[in-house]
């Protein structure tokens, strides 16, 4: 059965019942309470009865209905549940638009994602983008941009070959992460996550709402900012210098890396735009100054067991990923229908997946999916993503190609530094980031 979308914004005070949801990769919105079943005839949305909005459902239609955002707890069939924690994409405002989708047959509480079949992708099944066609002047650069549009559309995920990221800059960034990780743990711990959110992350320190922690170490970067440039003199929030081991050639290998990755990603951003028909240096202005930030991990050999992951299912905030993965294998997708896929790992290539803001900006033609990573190895798992942010104080709102009157914008605007300083502060326990 198709899913349908569900427009939450803040409204009316309600009885209210357990339902399932299919949350397609919003795993801290497992549970919506709501009355649907309970009072079909009474209007939620003050727009459509409920029996009206259960029918929609189940054809896959787009229904609405609001829900009290300022409540402290709903009673949800003897669980309490706070709205913010399952609204978590409402970051605490009154009047933000969230999506969500929603099996109207399902009842009580959806079975655990990690219960789910896990197959290998079949050929084809997430596309794979040639750079050289994608950055040509001819004819190739629209096929390129057709391909990377229907990924967007359909699955979220594809990868990219030819890119021109130097192979010695790659293995070198692997060599030196393998490095920082074999230190002592005094060592690393020395270099714990500051406020800035730069440093390590201990496993167990980082937990996507309603699973446990996961099974993972992390080494936390962003752009580098001296104590005296002007964002972080104005104190704006994760912005500051980054923590550098005493590693020789570390910080050299890292930033060569750094340089060649965002590079990549200011020429994934044409094919973006045209693949939605504007011009190609559309998302250009966005992203003058990138907020981006990147990880190195490492995930240990660790028995498989249920609701365990290296790293818990979620989508990403901001505009793409960009993921250089070793050849352990273990990043798992979840396809629009639920089921969930492997993504091989495909030697020289970055594994790019879009964020929610692409969802936000296009208004959900681009959607985020998905994923996880189980390390089902008996060999460590080693991974470098970089996360390819917009400018800190973008706003953030929908397109106007992307938006008309029979499907009106989705989401409200918001303010990308603030956006992503809220939900990212959900999901680590490290104190430090209660500081910032």
């Amino acid at each position: 059965m198709d899913a349908a979308l569900m427009k939450v914004n803040r409204g009316v005070r309600s009885r209210s019942s357990l339902y399932r949801i299919a949350d397609h990769g919003r795993p801290e919105c497992r549970l919506l309470a709501h009355f649907l079943r309970a009072a079909p005839d009474h209007p939620t949305s003050g727009v459509e009865r409920n029996a009206d909005i259960l029918g929609k459902a189940s054809s896959g239609q787009h229904c609405q209905i609001k829900i009290d955002a300022d409540r402290d707890v709903w009673e949800t069939g003897g669980l309490g549940a706070k709205p913010r924690d399952i609204c978590e994409t409402a970051m605490e405002t009154k009047h933000t638009l969230t999506s969500y989708r929603v099996d109207p047959h399902g009842e009580g509480v959806p079975p655990p994602l990690e219960d789910a079949h896990v197959r290998p992708a079949r050929d084809g099944e997430i596309p794979v983008v040639d750079m050289r066609m994608l950055c040509s002047d001819g004819p190739d650069k629209a096929i390129a941009a057709g391909v990377l549009a229907e990924a967007c559309e359909r699955i979220g995920f594809f990868y990219v070959v030819s890119h021109s990221v130097p192979d010695t800059v790659i293995k070198d960034a692997f060599r030196h992460s393998k490095l920082f990780f074999d230190l002592s743990d005094d060592a690393k711990q020395a270099l714990a996550v500051d406020g800035c959110q730069r440093g390590y992350r201990r496993s167990g320190t980082i937990t996507v709402p309603g699973n446990p922690p996961d099974e993972k170490e992390v080494f936390e970067f962003g752009v580098d900012l001296p104590f005296d440039h002007p964002d972080v003199r104005a104190g704006k929030p994760m912005q500051g210098p980054n923590q550098w081991p005493a590693l020789p050639g570390f910080r050299a290998a890292m930033e060569a890396y750094f340089d060649a990755v965002t590079a990549l990603g200011h020429k994934l951003l044409p094919g973006f735009a045209l693949g939605l028909g504007l011009p190609e240096e559309y998302f250009a202005p966005f992203h003058r100054d990138p907020a981006t930030t990147w990880r190195l991990m490492r995930y240990p050999p660790t028995p498989v067991q249920p609701g365990q992951f290296g790293t818990a299912p979620h989508t990403d905030f901001g505009t793409l990923t960009l993921l250089m993965q070793d050849d352990q294998g273990g990043l798992e997708l979840r396809l629009r229908s639920g089921e969930w896929i492997e993504a091989p790992y495909i030697p020289g290539s970055f594994v790019v997946n879009i964020g929610d803001l692409m969802a936000f900006w296009t208004n959900d033609r681009f959607t985020s999916t998905a994923h996880r990573v189980t390390n089902r190895s008996d060999m460590v798992r080693y991974s470098i993503p970089m996360f390819f942010n917009p400018d800190f104080d973008t706003i953030v709102e929908c397109l106007p190609e992307c938006a008309s009157h029979e499907n009106p914008p989705r989401y409200e605007p918001i303010h990308f530094g603030t956006y992503v300083e809220t939900l990212t502060a959900r999901i680590f326990t490290d104190p430090a980031v209660a500081e910032t």
